[in-house]
This record gives structure tokens, C-alpha cells and sequence, in this order.
């Protein structure tokens, strides 16, 4: 896992709705979300396994996702320890669900989230915006949403993602997505803040928690007073 220097960007086949087949309500197929629970690293990986899957061919997984998918606390944990001293991405994807898996050890999932603030591989930025899309419903969604300030990495590329949080039913969420968003804007244009200024105004009217509304309002006076200020800078 590189906790200290940049990875390879996320194949394009990992991407959402990339060539894959959907079925009649237009919703991704089984195969498909299957499929994106597959660490990949190339073309020929992601080609390799979705014919597999449609011929009913078996899979073989590497020994640490067999240990990361055993539910053995024990061999979960070895994996994980081991992980900090690899550069190994292609278990990523499976460490983001492990978060949100209601059924992993609370250690275990602790364990997880220290070791995911502190990798330095871009890979995670893709597969976080994934995660983030399909585990709206987890009870654990704050502790993954963490890992985005934690980390402090330029989230920003999944700066939509975030956004959509910060309007959510759990107050958890929205505390743990603004300070996301607020970091996330860091490494953003004046241009972007302004138009994400907009979009929390908009998701602002919809809110009904007194405590969330009270963040989000601090959170856009200080992006508009840092958006004028860097605006100001800019022209001089």
C-alpha cells in the first residue's frame, strides 16, 4: 500500500458504467457490481474476469483478499499490518467496503480506516468516489467519509460525491462531508467554490436540522469570504 508517494489513476474500465452491460430498468447489472468489487490495475484484468463471470468460469483471488473476505478477525488484521509496508493498490477497493460492511470487526474496520488515512496513492480517489456511491445506506458511512480529511489528499475530483453528503439524513455524515468538502475546496478554482457555494445555498433550503444548517452557514461564509479574498489576490 504507498502511504508516501503517489499510485497510477484508476483504469478506465473501473469506471461507472464503462462498457458494461445494464439491465431493462437501466440499472447497472449484476455483473457490473459485481465487478467493481474486483480490484483491477488493467485492461486486460477487467476483460479477463467479465468474460470469466459470463462463462461461469471460477475467479481465483489473491490469498490477502481470500483473508480480507474470510471474516477472521485475525487474518484480517495480519493482512492489514502487512499492507503498510507494500505498495499494493488492488485491494483498495475491498478495504472501502470493509468499512461500510456491517459485518466486519469494529477492530478490524479501525484498523482499516488509520491505514486508508494514510495512503498516498490516487487510486484511492477513484475507488473512495465509487464507495461513496453505492454506501449511502451503511451505518458506517461516517467513518468512510472521515477518511477524506483524514487522508488529506486532493479529493476534490469526487468533490460531487461529497456534496451530496452534506445534505444527508444523518448528522454524522454531514459533519464528517463538510469538513471534506471545506479541504476539498482547497485545491480548487475560485470558480469551482463559487458554483459549490451555490449548490450548498440549494441543498441548504431543503435542510431541516438547526445543527447541520448551522454548519453549512458557517461553511459558506467562510468560502465566500475566501473565494473574495483570493479573487482579490488574483487581480493584483
Amino acid at each position: 500500500m504507498r502511504l508516501a508517494k503517489g499510485g497510477a489513476n484508476v483504469h478506465p474500465c473501473c469506471q461507472r458504467g464503462a462498457m458494461f452491460p445494464t439491465v431493462p430498468n437501466g440499472q447497472y447489472s449484476h455483473e457490473y457490481v459485481q465487478l467493481l468489487q474486483i480490484p483491477i490495475n488493467a485492461t486486460f484484468a477487467a476483460w479477463n474476469y467479465s468474460i470469466k463471470r459470463r462463462r461461469g468460469m471460477e475467479v481465483k483471488l489473491s490469498p490477502r483478499m481470500v483473508a480480507l473476505r474470510s471474516g477472521d478477525a485475525i487474518k484480517q488484521l495480519e493482512v492489514l499490518r502487512s499492507l503498510r509496508d507494500d505498495d499494493d493498490d488492488t485491494l483498495l477497493t475491498e478495504l472501502l467496503l470493509m468499512v461500510t460492511r456491517e459485518s466486519t470487526d469494529e477492530q478490524v474496520r479501525q484498523e482499516v480506516v488509520e491505514l486508508l488515512a494514510d495512503v498516498r496513492s490516487r487510486t484511492l480517489v477513484s475507488a473512495m468516489g465509487d464507495a461513496l456511491r453505492i454506501g449511502g445506506d451503511s451505518a458506517y458511512l461516517p467513518a468512510l467519509v472521515s477518511i477524506c480529511w483524514m487522508n488529506r489528499m486532493d479529493f476534490s475530483p469526487i468533490l460531487n460525491e461529497l456534496l451530496a453528503l452534506v445534505s444527508h439524513s444523518d448528522l454524522r455524515v454531514q459533519v464528517e462531508a463538510i469538513t471534506s468538502v471545506e479541504l476539498a475546496l482547497g485545491h480548487c478554482t475560485v470558480d469551482q467554490i463559487r458554483r459549490s457555494v451555490a449548490d450548498l445555498k440549494m441543498r441548504l433550503k431543503k435542510l431541516k436540522g438547526r445543527e447541520a444548517r448551522a454548519l453549512i452557514n458557517e461553511m459558506i461564509n467562510t468560502l465566500e469570504r475566501d473565494a473574495a479574498q483570493r479573487a482579490s489576490g488574483e487581480k493584483e
